[in-house]
């Protein structure tokens, strides 16, 4: 980090602040370091000088399924998510549940597949504990785990650093979201759910990106996924609430 606080910087007004710079959301422009209210970004469609560009925007979309196809893990990420996933073994079944800053009708999704997932291992991802506990006791004939125990962030997202007292905390947070992502994508089913905000999830998008295009996951991992047969692109199941499709079949005047 010393080093690259020597460095030239885009934005310029983060040179030499690197370490301990803050971000502050602001809703008519994203995050923005909160000093000179420089929003935090650059062009991702023209080429730079500088040598360290920071970009810390929130907001989904597709563009990250193109980003995969361009990165690699470090070698001591993929060879931590490869005995994981080695651990886990092949043959199981997940499911991805939001349900801090965005809410989650997750009994509706559990309804949906506590037959489908009878007596098959089902993974359970989720930034919530609650949601994971439910899980265990809910699926009475599936072997339910998770990767790892969730931190207690009272409702704020895994990825708000502010969830976080020390780098070490952050830093493990972020290792284990990756590993949970690459988890999913491992899946040979993988079910997910809108939000009550009336989409999905993108980290639950992204997951199906991954799980339906089994090839991302060889190059993100560089030769350290376990199986050979996990080269066979898995199933993304996503389970669209009833009301959700009433939004788009009944006229708006008659649901107002």
């Amino acid at each position: 980090m010393d080093l690259l606080n020597r460095s030239s910087c885009y934005p310029p007004e983060l040179y030499g602040r690197l370490r301990g710079y803050r971000s502050e959301y602001r809703q008519d422009c994203n995050f923005v370091d909160d000093v000179t209210g420089r929003r935090l970004r650059f062009d991702l469609s023209r080429s730079y000088d500088e040598s360290v560009l920071v970009h810390e925007q929130c907001g989904g979309g597709t563009d990250s399924f193109r980003l995969l196809s361009r990165l690699r893990l470090s070698k001591h990420l993929a060879e931590r998510v490869g005995a994981v996933l080695a651990n886990i073994g092949d043959g199981y079944d997940a499911a991805h549940i939001r349900n801090t800053d965005y809410e989650t009708d997750y009994t509706f999704l559990f309804g949906k597949i506590a037959r489908k997932t009878a007596g098959r291992k089902l993974l359970i991802c989720s930034d919530n504990p609650a949601v994971v506990e439910h899980a265990q006791s809910y699926f009475a004939r599936c072997d339910v785990f998770t990767i790892a125990k969730l931190p207690d962030t009272n409702s704020r997202p895994l990825h708000d650093r502010e969830s976080y007292a020390t780098a070490k905390e952050i830093r493990n947070a972020a290792e284990l979201s990756l590993i949970d992502l690459l988890s999913l994508g491992n899946a040979a089913n993988l079910y997910y759910t809108d939000t009550k905000d009336g989409f999905p999830s993108g980290f639950s998008r992204l997951a199906a990106h991954l799980c339906t295009n089994r090839q991302l996951m060889q190059s993100l991992l560089g030769g350290h996924l376990p199986s050979p047969r996990r080269r066979t692109d898995g199933n993304a199941h996503y389970i669209r609430p009833i009301r959700t499709r009433l939004k788009k079949i009944v006229p708006r005047f008659l649901r107002q």
